[in-house]
């Protein structure tokens, strides 16, 4: 899921609380900033949304296909909405 098709102000808190605990989890002393960008905005937004589909795609409908083939570039997953 894109973070720009959150289409709810809860969801997009959510979101962002989840990935700001990520971040300090694996990073405590870097700084970020969550953004709602259109996918279609920038190439590297695309190939971020498209690493984000093939992780869910694994984890929601059980089709590692496309995890497949960019999980040897994939460091970590987190399950944002457990």
């Amino acid at each position: 899921m894109a973070g720009a098709s959150l289409g709810t102000k809860k969801k997009r808190r959510i979101f962002h609380q989840n990935l700001t605990d990520v971040v300090k989890k694996h990073s405590p002393t870097s700084t970020h900033v969550v953004a709602f960008w259109p996918a279609d905005s920038d190439p590297c937004i695309q190939v971020a949304d498209y690493a984000n589909w093939a992780i869910q795609r694994r984890w929601e409908q059980s089709d590692p296909s496309a995890h497949e083939q960019i999980g040897h570039l994939i460091r970590s997953e987190y399950d944002a909405w457990p």
